[in-house]
């Protein structure tokens, strides 16, 4: 390789340099994991707290990597998973998602 050739563009990367990009069924798997660890008694966490924890947990993760264009649309595809959504207190033009697993 020689010293003046960028090793940042995509095509000269080898693909053991790319991201791993993890199956639908895997960011299910971590999803379910977060919801165990994290919920309240009644087994309900908010979803934004998923979307942080799912990053921590998988670097680069984005759900338009699986053809979804927001975090929600990828938990309502999950058939373990049920979802409720209420008023936010704060501000009427938000609402909140909370998620658990039937």
């Amino acid at each position: 390789m020689s010293e003046n050739q960028d090793t940042t563009d995509p095509e000269t990367q080898d693909l053991c340099d790319m991201p791993f990009i993890p199956t639908q069924e895997n960011i299910g798997d971590e999803i379910r994991t977060i919801i165990e660890q994290k919920s309240d008694e009644a087994g309900w966490i908010n979803q934004s707290e998923i979307g942080i924890l799912l990053s921590k947990r998988v670097p680069g993760f984005d759900p338009r990597n699986y053809n979804y264009k927001k975090l929600s649309q990828l938990i309502e595809s999950y058939d373990f998973l049920e979802t409720k959504t209420i008023p936010n207190p704060k501000n009427d033009l938000l609402k909140i998602v909370y998620v658990k697993i039937k």
